[in-house]
């Protein structure tokens, strides 16, 4: 009897999320009380590289840490409760000539309770691990948002753009460090609630 470890890293997460991230930023600054129209009446667009935002920020640092942090403590404690199961099992296979068949089957079905036990807290620990996260970025995503808008009125830019919509552009349009600055100061840490999520 095995059992794997369903507890991923949330670098899969954070891809998908910075995809997410890209149209839900166009969405949120297409709504923005930024100004409209510059001063002559054209377009002014600005560039932000969302996965770098997500990726160098220090808020966005701070959730990925917390999480870590916290997946590679459930990744032990799940290890450990393995590595007593495996004993267990080898010691049943061991006896295996010495007990009647009543008796190894006993044990032999609480041993694949246990195992499946095991499974199913390593799939809740997973989810856990993902709802905190989510729950974390989704603060860094919001301040995210409110920061591009301050760039924009300061500026004077009427729309802005993710990194990944645009092919070629004029690098004096990306104002990604900007961005990340900004957020910076707003935003210098998320605390990661671990609690909330395992409610949910």
């Amino acid at each position: 009897m095995t059992v794997t470890n369903p507890i991923v890293g949330p670098g899969r997460i954070r891809a998908a999320f910075a995809g997410a991230m890209a149209l839900v930023l166009v969405a949120f600054v297409a709504l923005s009380p930024a100004p409209l129209r510059a001063q002559d009446g054209a377009l002014t667009v600005m560039i932000v590289d969302v996965q770098r935002v997500l990726r160098d920020s220090a808020a966005a640092k701070s959730v990925v840490e917390q999480v870590e942090v916290q997946r590679t403590a459930y990744e032990q404690q799940l290890e450990q409760r393995k590595q007593a199961l495996k004993v267990e099992e080898d010691e049943l296979r061991r006896q295996q000539a010495i007990l009647s068949g009543e008796a190894m089957e006993q044990r032999r079905r609480k041993l694949e309770r246990d195992y499946a036990d095991l499974r199913r807290d390593a799939e809740q620990r997973r989810n856990l691990l993902n709802t905190a996260f989510n729950s974390g970025m989704r603060q860094v995503r919001e301040a995210m948002a409110r920061a591009v808008t301050e760039v924009m009125q300061e500026k004077g830019a009427t729309l802005t753009l993710p990194r990944s919509a645009v092919l070629v552009f004029n690098d004096k349009l990306n104002v990604t460090e900007s961005v990340v600055a900004r957020l910076n100061e707003a935003m210098p840490q998320v605390t990661v609630n671990f609690d909330a999520a395992a409610a949910n």
